[in-house]
C-alpha cells in the first residue's frame, strides 16, 4: 500500500514598500502645525459654508479679517473664479462681509497661474485676523539635492512673488546650507535675520523662530517648509 505525500510548496513573495509622502498641506494646516510648535501665526478659523465663516469671524472678534480660498495653489489673490468673481484672498471689515465673500468662493472653481485651466474647486475657506504688516520677508527651508541636505532660503523682498524675485534679482535671495548631522548653526540664522534687515533688537526673536521652524522641518520629515 502506497501512501501519497503531499508536499506544500511555499512561494516566497518579496514585498517592496515604497515610501509615500503627503506633505502638500493647506495653509490652515501649516498654521496649526506652526502654532503647536510656538511659531507665531495670526488667529484663524476654517469654514466650509458661508454661515460657518460668519461664526468664525464672530469668534475672532477682530478689527479686520482676511478670507482666503483654501486650495493648494499659489497666486490666489490674483486669481479669479469660474463665476467671474475676482480674487481668492479678500480683506474685509465685518463678519457679514466675511459671510458674503465666503459665499462667493465656496463651491466655485478658483483659477490661478498655478492651477489647471479649469481651476480648483474651493471646499473650504480660511478666515484669519488681519494684521498690520510693517515688513514683509520670505523664509523657507527646503531639501536640496545639490546641497545634499536642507537649505535655508531668505529674502527681504519676499512675499507673494518670491519666484519672480529669484528670477529677476537673484542677489536678493540668501541661502544657507544646513549640515544634517550637526543641525543649524546659530551664526547662520543670525546672518539671515540680519540680511533680512531686521533691527538688532529683533534678531534674537527671529533667530528663535527660525530654529523652531527647523525643528518642525526635521520632526515632520518635510521636503519644504
Amino acid at each position: 500500500m502506497f501512501s501519497r505525500i503531499h508536499r506544500a510548496v511555499v512561494n516566497t513573495v518579496a514585498v517592496t514598500r515604497t515610501a509615500v509622502r503627503f506633505l502638500n498641506v493647506h495653509e490652515h494646516h501649516s498654521k496649526s502645525l506652526l502654532a503647536r510648535n510656538e511659531v507665531n501665526v495670526q488667529r484663524f478659523g476654517v469654514a466650509d459654508s458661508a454661515e460657518e465663516a460668519f461664526a468664525a469671524a464672530k469668534k475672532l472678534n477682530a478689527k479686520e479679517y482676511v478670507v482666503k480660498a483654501a486650495v493648494l495653489a499659489g497666486g490666489r489673490g490674483k486669481g479669479h473664479f469660474d463665476t467671474g468673481y475676482k480674487g481668492g484672498v479678500h480683506v474685509v471689515k465685518t463678519p457679514e462681509e466675511v459671510r458674503d465673500v465666503a459665499g462667493q468662493m465656496l463651491k466655485h472653481r478658483l483659477i490661478t497661474k498655478q492651477t489647471p485651466p479649469d481651476g480648483v474647486l474651493v471646499n473650504h475657506v480660511m478666515v484669519a485676523e488681519s494684521v498690520n504688516i510693517d515688513k514683509e520677508a520670505y523664509f523657507a527651508i527646503v531639501m536640496d539635492r545639490k546641497a545634499g541636505g536642507p537649505v535655508m532660503i531668505a529674502s527681504s523682498k519676499g512675499g507673494v512673488d518670491i519666484e519672480q524675485v529669484a528670477a529677476e534679482t537673484p542677489q536678493l535671495v540668501l541661502t544657507e546650507p544646513i549640515d544634517i548631522k550637526t543641525g543649524v548653526r546659530q551664526e547662520q540664522v543670525a546672518k539671515l535675520a540680519q540680511g533680512l534687515g531686521f533691527s538688532a533688537k529683533n534678531v534674537p526673536t527671529i533667530v528663535e523662530q527660525f530654529n523652531r521652524m527647523y525643528k518642525i522641518f526635521v520632526s515632520s520629515d518635510a521636503l519644504q517648509l
